[in-house]
């Protein structure tokens, strides 16, 4: 539990940051949504012009963009983007920050077995990044209810918005997972960002960039979620949510096996 507490700690300050950015990040778009409302048109026009793959990395969907919750979801696009890389840097950073530091026989010594520090430091990280949640979650709810029961505005299920909130939590925990494993492919990594920042765009860019069939969209955690479906349909897609899940314990697996097993990189 101590090891709980010193990392959830030690993750606060920028969890609170992310936060905040994400809030701030999605009031400043949300915020010019009756200006483009009131002259769809235009706005479509203009994307319209855009190439479909850029569209796609946008989250552009023509027919829906002009509508609130289809207007969300090429916010939630840059949104989702942002929680990634947080989740992606706390993944390759929370177990090779000690052989960066070079701490290892510091902690790997004290009476814990290695599973419960690897098990207290992955629980760190995922209490943050729902906390992180928990207040975006909280700020865009309270944007988008209020635009929703804006005078003259379309009536919108609540639920859809709820929905596509949560397909955050999934890209993240994939993120996360995809960073923790990368991770373990160094013995020691100086820098976290650089990394955590090129498997984001890299990962991105790679699900924007590619034929949207069916195959294809497995290959990047940022498309297993379609936020036009959810918007039209106002379902999940449980075989998306199924791989995601997948991807997410391969990562703790993973480094349990090779944490465990690792000799200790001492300076």
């Amino acid at each position: 539990m101590n090891i709980v507490l010193h990392e959830a700690r030690t993750l606060a300050k920028s969890a609170w940051i992310w936060a905040v950015a994400l809030c701030a990040l999605a009031a400043l778009y949300l915020s010019l949504f009756s200006a483009i409302a009131r002259d769809a048109e235009t706005f479509m026009a203009i994307f319209a012009a855009y190439p479909a793959a850029i569209q796609h990395a946008l989250g552009v969907t023509l027919d829906s963009v002009a509508s609130l919750p289809g207007f969300y979801t090429m916010v939630l696009t840059f949104v989702t983007l942002c929680t990634a890389i947080q989740a992606t840097n706390a993944g390759v950073g929370i177990l090779s920050k000690e052989a960066r530091d070079g701490t290892s026989d510091f902690l790997y010594t004290k009476p814990v077995s290695r599973f419960a520090i690897v098990t207290s430091k992955l629980v760190a990280v995922v209490l943050v990044l729902l906390a992180t949640d928990v207040v975006y979650y909280l700020v865009s709810s309270f944007l988008l209810i209020g635009l929703a029961n804006a005078p003259g505005a379309t009536k919108v299920d609540p639920t859809v918005f709820a929905l596509l909130d949560l397909t955050i939590l999934g890209v993240q925990f994939m993120m996360f997972s995809v960073g923790l494993a990368f991770s373990l492919l160094f013995r020691r990594l100086r820098n976290v960002l650089p990394v955590s920042l090129g498997l984001t765009f890299g990962l991105y860019l790679v699900g924007a960039l590619m034929p949207t069939d069916d195959a294809a969209r497995w290959v990047s955690p940022f498309q297993y979620f379609d936020l036009h479906d959810i918007v039209v349909n106002t379902r999940f897609d449980l075989g998306a949510w199924g791989a995601a899940g997948l991807v997410f314990v391969g990562g703790l697996v993973a480094a349990y096996i090779v944490t465990l097993r690792r000799d200790l990189h001492v300076r």
